[in-house]
Parts: structure tokens; C-alpha cells; sequence
């Protein structure tokens, strides 16, 4: 439905907070527009690179560790190759079959060790030893109460950013790509999958062997593996649905409309499909990302389970992930937007195909944009104003601690802001060249610039870059049309403009609207409340009217119940808070956990309670979600803590209560916990 384009408010709306840029910061972001070194990893490619890996892994569901050989193949120029490690411990290492010089040397505690491995100027085969850690950041081993079956274990690779290392000795930095193979030894029970092409598998003295080849050079970022009780349903030629038994089905419904994202990303794009397959594996809730765009097989958030495919447009976004990130690649992670600004750019694209309106594509960005503000607040409040800017200064830090929407919405803003002023067929045609042009390359800010600017010299002599660079709010409105939320805005404007004795005939409004809205108008009634222009704050009153009528708190959209837990707690109801800590423990999303987890410390009465049970359910967590949070809580995971104050409410073991078994696992695992935390 469109509406006239509403009104842009002239209400005083607070300002994002003000950055302090100072000469030196814009000098160093000027440096790093073209990325040479990598400061995030330890290996020297100049001197020797990977080029083709072959796995050997044995995986240990008992010991929560993969005992394996990694053999790298290695062009060197000098006489030695580095790999990055953390967490692994090295047994042995060979060069060309015999017995060579290898040592592990301290690099940075948050960044890992170097493994320096003596070689002779030439191609070379390097053998390495080595067994995991289950503390691995790169992994997480789920118990058979964690999943959906309740009876087998499940294990799950997240390799972005800088986890392959915890994984594989590997040169984990994006700007390094290499093919490789691979041999998977699991349980005869298990289903191996791989960010690869599957050549085979065979049964053996109670073991399952499984067998995979990728052609495509990849990252180690994109090194991706799952082992569980798995299954699958055919989408297409190309495309298949995995995940655990019980929910395949409920995925193959949500999930059916890929083939047609494939074909309409081929289309934008002007380079076919690359890479063979596009299969999806539905993963367990904790998965802490919305999707993974791991080559061949993309990861997926459960949480995306709507029964509606209302939330399934993320697919469009990994899709949109196999051209702009898998076979164009930021050269360095301060170069992420590369990767994220582009696909968001050609997912909302695809979406707005799907919809067959142009218009469409603001409607998304609309959507999105809105929060940007906050968090840029964020990153001002935690002193990381540098962390605003398109290209960050990551220096020695994980490249976990600055990720964000920024790439994202301000990365795709600003090319949209490219493409209305040089016109849209125009930019079309612009963004094909530029994938052809660095397909199966690595590439960086300056590179895109440059190349903008040999397509459109006058344009880029005129525009202001250093801004967009730079931290803070882009330094434009990117004025997305707003026709198509107009309704939902009007009426959370209206919500948030009446008086207290008229809230129920406000939300009645809303309440005739509400039905006739999509999932994605809905939330942009819901953002109009967050992010007010009215000047208004969001009152106790409304939201209690509007929960009285929409049962928001009920909402199985998850996009729908996070934010309206937003919205709750900033108008200080309070009575959301069991229902804001639920959501946040029975999902690892961290795009729903952290921002929960934030709001909740924001109201002084739920600020303990938020601890206690993000304290309680770390364990369940994916490691790199629990360590962010604990940073947003303030919270030392290695200390320990006694808690006498508790009760079964409190615990979310993902999907416990769901059948009489799950609460019987749920109960037992309650008490095996509470004893060894000395809790009774």
C-alpha cells in the first residue's frame, strides 16, 4: 500500500552525540583507505602464501575436540611461513614429507600465537599436527538437551572473523584465499557438512567417513563444518534445505522461495552462480548470527522460523554474500563495509524484485536506517568513536568488539547515495563492472574509490569522502522515500502525541491497522515508536494499551517481540522484563541478545536480574556472543560467582518445556548445574 510521502517532523529530535575527530584520526584514516598489512593477523603473505589445504579431521563429540592434520601447499618467497593459531596445540609439523624447525611464539593474547615454520624459497608441503581445544572460539559442542531431537550432541564451526586460527593453523586474514579438500571422520549417527562441494562418504568400524572439494579460493573466514543428526529436503536443483529432523520441513516451508532469490541475484549481478550449490542448514538457536554465508552452505538462524517467510529476506542477504564477500572480498576487516554494504545494497535489490516495486528498497532501508543513530551512541559511550567510522581503526582488536550495523546501513547508504546522483541504470551497470572486475579478488576502500572515480570522474571529484570515511553519522541524509511506512509512522506518531486518557483510542487505531499490515510494516510501526520524532517519549500507558489489544509479548516473529521488548522497557514497563530475559536466553542471536541484554541494564530494577541469567545460561551462549555481552554487562566470565536465588523460571535451556522429555532434561540439567555452582 502507498501512501503520500509523510512529512518529515520538525520536532527537535536528539542529535547523535557529538565525536571528538581529531587532525591525527583523519591522517590515520586516510592511511588505511588502501590496507597493505594486516593488523589482525600474524602472517606474512609477501613472503609466504597458502594456496591449497587438505583436512584430515577426526571429531571427538567425548573430548569436545577435531584431532587432525592440516596440509597447506606454500609458495615462499623466503624461508619461513607463519600461521596463526589460538587455542590449538601443535604435536608435530613436516615440510615436504620429513621432519623440519617449527616453533610457537607469543603474538597478541587476543589474537593468538604465530606458528613460524622453517621452508626454502619455493612451493612447498607443510604438514601440521595438531588437535583443538574445547575452549576453541571458532566452535561450539552442544549437548543433546541444546537441540531440538534431545538426543544426540551437535557440533557447529563460526569462523568470521578471526576464529579459523582456533580451528586449523591457518593465515586468517581475508586478503589470503586458497582452495582446499577435505576427509571428516564422525559417528556413524552423524550428517558431516562442509563450505565445500560433498564428493562422497562411507561407513567403517562404526565411524562415517565423509569426503569434500573446493575449487573456489575462499578466505578462512568462510571454513565452515557441522556434524548432527542431520536432514534434507531438495528446494531445487541447486538449492537444499538442511537441518535436524523435527524441523526440516518447517525450514523447506520458510525457505522455498531461494531458487528464485538465486536467479534474480544472477541477473543483478551479470555473473552466474559461482559456487555449484546453495544448500542451507537451519541451525540450533544458539547460533549467534542471523546467517553465515559459508561457500556451498550457508548457516542459518532458527530464529528466522516465523511460519510466514516474513523474516526469510535474509537469505536474499547471503545469497547476495556469494558475489559481493565469497568472490569479491574486503581485503582487510577495516575494509568490512566492502562486504556488507554491498550485499545489503543488492539484497534489498533482490527484495525489491520479489516485490516488483522500486519503492521497496526504501522501504528496507527505512526500516534499518533508523537505529543507526544509537549506535553510534553506543560505540561514543564505550569511547570506540573510531568504531563509527566506515573504515575502522582495528588496530591489535578482535575484529568482534567493532562489529556493527555501521557497515552495513552506513556502507549500503552510501552507495545508494552514489547511485541517485549518477541514476539508477547507470550505477546498475557500475556495480556489474566492479563485480566482474575484482571477482576472486581481494580489494579495499582506495580500490573502490579509484574505480568509481575512472566510471564517473566528475562525480568523485566533487564528492565529499573524507565525511563518509569518517566516524560518525553519514554526513547526508540518504532521504529514503518513505511512502510505503507512512500509515505505520502517522499512527506511532499518533500513539505517542495523545494524552494519557486517550491511549486506548490511539491504540485502537493501531489495533484496526495492525492486520492489514506485513510483518516488515508492523515493524515500522514499532521503530516509529523507538525512534520518536514527535519529540514524545514512549509512555507506560501506550504500551500497556497496545499489549492489551496486540499481545505483543506473545509475538512469534522474533523482529516483532525484540522490538517490542525495546519498546517496553524504554517506557519503563517493567512487566515486560521475564519476557525480555526469556527471549534473550532462548536464542544466541546476538542481533536480539545484545541489545536485550543492553536494555535490560538500562532499568535499574532488572539490571541484576539480566546478570544473573545471562551469568546462568553463558554456558549455552556461542563463545564469541557470550564474551560480547559480558563485555556489554560489565560481566568477568572467569570469575566466579555463588547464587542463592533462583528457581527454574530462570533457566532456559533453548527449547526446554516444549514436550514432557525436554522438561525432564531440562530439570536433571538444572540439577547438575546448581550443584556445581554450589547453588543448593
Amino acid at each position: 500500500h502507498k501512501s503520500a510521502p509523510r512529512p518529515r517532523s520538525t520536532a527537535p529530535v536528539p542529535p547523535p552525540k557529538l565525536l571528538p575527530v581529531s587532525a591525527d584520526l583523519m591522517s590515520a584514516l586516510r592511511g588505511a583507505l588502501s590496507a597493505t598489512a594486516d593488523s589482525t593477523s600474524a602472517c606474512e603473505p609477501e613472503v609466504a602464501i597458502c594456496k591449497h589445504l587438505f583436512l584430515d579431521w577426526t571429531v571427538d563429540f567425548e573430548k569436545a575436540e577435531i584431532t587432525g592434520v592440516a596440509t597447506w601447499t606454500v609458495e615462499s618467497k623466503g624461508n619461513e611461513v607463519i600461521f596463526d593459531i589460538r587455542d590449538l596445540a601443535v604435536h608435530d609439523v613436516m615440510v615436504d614429507g620429513v621432519p623440519c624447525i617449527w616453533t610457537v611464539e607469543q603474538y597478541v593474547p587476543e589474537l593468538g600465537q604465530r606458528l613460524v615454520v622453517l621452508v626454502e624459497p619455493k612451493r612447498t608441503e607443510v604438514r601440521i599436527m595438531y588437535t583443538t581445544s574445547p575452549k576453541s572460539m571458532a566452535m561450539q559442542w552442544l549437548q543433546p538437551s541444546m537441540t531440538d531431537g534431545k538426543k544426540r550432541p551437535y557440533l557447529f564451526t563460526q569462523c568470521q572473523a578471526i576464529h579459523a586460527r582456533s580451528l586449523v593453523p591457518c593465515q586468517d586474514s581475508p586478503g589470503v584465499k586458497f582452495t582446499y579438500d577435505a576427509r571428516v571422520l564422525v559417528p556413524d549417527w552423524a550428517t558431516a557438512l562442509m563450505s565445500a562441494l560433498p564428493t562422497g562418504d562411507t561407513f567403517e568400524d562404526g565411524k562415517r567417513e565423509f569426503y569434500f572439494r573446493q575449487p573456489m579460493p575462499i578466505s578462512s573466514y568462510l571454513l565452515a563444518l557441522v556434524v548432527g543428526d542431520l536432514a534434507s529436503k531438495d528446494l531445487s536443483d541447486r538449492v537444499r534445505v538442511w537441518s535436524e529432523p523435527g524441523v526440516v520441513d518447517k525450514a523447506a516451508y520458510e525457505f522455498e522461495e531461494t531458487e528464485q532469490f538465486l536467479q534474480y541475484a544472477e541477473e543483478l549481478t551479470g555473473i552466474p552462480y559461482p559456487w555449484e550449490r546453495y544448500d542451507i542448514v537451519c541451525m540450533p538457536p544458539s547460533f549467534p548470527y542471523g546467517g553465515m554465508e559459508n561457500p556451498c552452505l550457508t548457516f542459518v538462524t532458527p530464529t528466522l522460523l516465523a511460519g510466514d517467510r516474513s523474516l526469510a529476506g535474509v537469505v536474499a542477504h547471503e545469497i547476495s554474500h556469494s558475489w559481493t564477500g565469497n568472490l569479491v572480498t574486503n581485503h582487510t576487516w577495516e575494509h568490512f563495509w566492502l562486504n556488507e554494504g554491498w550485499t545489503v545494497w543488492f539484497e534489498r535489490k533482490i527484495k525489491a524484485r520479489m516485490a516488483g516495486d522500486d519503492l521497496y528498497y526504501d522501504f528496507q532501508a527505512y526500516v534499518e536506517y533508523a537505529g543507526l543513530t544509537e549506535t553510534v551512541d553506543f560505540f561514543v559511550d564505550k569511547g570506540k568513536p573510531e568504531f563509527t567510522s566506515l573504515v575502522p581503526l582495528l588496530g591489535q582488536n578482535d575484529p568482534d568488539d567493532a562489529f556493527s550495523r555501521i557497515p552495513y546501513e552506513k556502507g549500503s547508504a552510501l552507495l545508494y547515495v552514489l547511485e541517485k546522483k549518477v541514476g539508477k541504470e547507470a550505477f546498475m551497470a557500475f556495480a556489474k563492472e566492479y563485480m566482474k572486475e575484482f571477482a576472486g579478488k581481494t580489494i579495499d576502500t582506495q580500490k573502490f574509490h579509484d574505480f568509481f572515480a575512472l566510471k564517473f570522474p566528475m562525480v568523485a571529484t566533487r564528492f565529499d569522502w573524507e565525511a563518509w570515511w569518517g566516524p560518525g553519522m553519514p554526513p547526508q541524509d540518504p532521504q529514503y522515500d518513505d511512502s510505503l511506512v507512512s500509515d505505520a509512522l502517522e499512527l506511532a506518531d499518533v500513539c505517542l502525541t495523545c494524552e494519557d486518557a486517550s491511549a486506548g483510542q490511539a491504540t485502537e487505531q493501531v489495533k484496526d491497522a495492525w492486520g492489514g499490515w506485513d510483518a516488515a510494516q508492523q515493524q515500522v510501526f514499532l521503530e516509529g515508536l523507538l525512534q520518536s520524532k514527535t519529540g514524545q517519549p514512549l509512555r507506560r500507558t501506550i504500551t500497556k494499551a497496545l499489549n492489551s489489544k496486540l499481545r505483543l509479548s506473545r509475538a512469534t516473529n522474533s523482529e516483532i517481540r525484540s522490538r517490542w521488548c525495546y519498546c517496553c522497557l524504554r517506557a519503563g514497563d517493567t512487566s515486560i522484563v521475564n519476557t525480555a530475559i526469556e527471549m534473550a536466553t532462548s536464542v544466541g542471536r546476538m542481533k536480539f541478545v545484545r541489545p536485550l541484554y543492553r536494555e535490560l541494564a538500562k532499568v535499574d530494577s532488572a539490571r541484576e536480574k539480566a546478570k544473573k541469567a545471562f551469568r546462568r545460561n553463558k554456558d549455552n551462549y556461542h563463545p564469541i556472543c557470550a564474551r560480547l555481552v559480558a563485555s556489554d554487562l560489565g560481566v568477568d566470565l572467569d570469575e566466579p560467582w555463588e547464587d542463592d536465588e533462583w528457581s527454574l523460571a530462570d533457566l532456559n535451556w533453548w527449547t526446554i518445556g516444549l514436550t514432557a522429555s525436554a522438561v525432564v532434561a531440562g530439570v536433571a540439567a538444572a540439577v547438575v548445574l546448581a550443584r556445581r555452582n554450589r547453588w543448593v
